[in-house]
């Protein structure tokens, strides 16, 4: 059985990104993807 993650049980998430443009386009799909998978940083 899954259960629904309210607000008060859905871990908090970080990101720690590192800086260059290079890494900063790569963040970027990084980004997206856990988007796509519903995953949102605090």
């Amino acid at each position: 059985m899954v259960q629904a993650l309210t607000p008060q049980t859905r871990p908090r998430i970080g990101l720690a990104l590192g800086s260059g443009v290079a890494r900063g386009w790569a963040h970027l799909g990084v980004i997206r993807a856990l988007s796509r998978h519903g995953i949102e940083p605090d």
